[in-house]
């Protein structure tokens, strides 16, 4: 939340995040350091849905795709974070496996940016490559919705005119982009901003391991090259090691 936001833009924002058991108790600070001027703070408390983000796309009716290629309208010049204490920081692979709906490494096809009042959120549209639980068959589309993306700068008091938008990351973990492979944890989403059936990621972002170009090893990261506190304890587990060994020890939890 970035300040001047209402009680009612308040109850409007936890609406909107609503969710499941998996949704994060978050006090977050957003910070929008802009090219060409200084950070805007602002603080603010309010339910989230296992996501996260950021994005760069053009503007298209109420969403923009994301991933859009040169002719972007909006380019990000800033650059954002939610940073917050998670409701819950799972501790092991197997621990995220055991409470996931479905488990599945993934490829991302397409992401769409949807701002709504002053956040933005992230919908990726993803093909199951391997389904290890749950009822997502391989070669089957999934609907993620993750927290952060690329939000207008006009939507985001106290930055300068100059930037054209900020992008907003959870905890400086990014959002998913078109191409890439993961090892996801999920569970249904519930709330008015994804399509009926969409599943958000176990624990914000904790549920959501990046694979490397081979496919073959998982790489984990953050745009500050940090993986440290408890909310990054799985990030550590896995980060570097064969996906097959990180397999099996979701299957521990299965």
């Amino acid at each position: 939340m970035i300040r001047g936001t209402t009680m009612k833009q308040l109850g409007t924002l936890l609406a909107a995040s609503a969710l499941t058991a998996g949704t994060a108790f978050v006090m977050f600070d957003v910070f929008a350091h802009a090219h060409a001027g200084p950070a805007a703070t602002g603080t603010a408390a309010a339910e989230f849905a296992p996501l996260s983000a950021e994005r760069q796309g053009s503007q298209a009716g109420g969403g923009a795709t994301a991933d859009a290629g040169p002719a972007s309208a909006l380019q990000p010049a800033s650059v954002g974070a939610f940073q917050g204490e998670l409701a819950h920081s799972y501790s092991s692979i197997a621990e995220l496996a055991r409470n996931a709906t479905i488990v599945a490494i993934v490829e991302i096809t397409s992401t769409t940016t949807l701002p709504f009042e002053q956040l933005v959120f992230t919908l990726d549209s993803v093909r199951v490559v391997d389904s290890l639980r749950g009822s997502a068959p391989n070669g089957s589309t999934l609907t993620v919705l993750e927290t952060g993306g690329l939000l207008p700068a006009a939507s985001a008091k106290g930055v300068p005119q100059s930037a054209r938008a900020v992008e907003v990351s959870f905890d400086g973990v990014p959002v998913a982009h078109r191409g890439e492979r993961y090892l996801v944890f999920l569970e249904p989403y519930r709330g008015p901003v994804a399509p009926t059936g969409s599943f958000v990621i176990l624990g914000v972002y904790q549920g959501k391991l990046l694979l490397d170009s081979t496919g073959q090893r998982v790489q984990p990261t953050t745009t500050t090259g940090q993986l440290t506190g408890p909310e990054f304890a799985v990030y550590r587990a896995a980060s570097g090691r064969s996906i097959q060994d990180v397999i099996a020890e979701a299957r521990k939890g299965f």
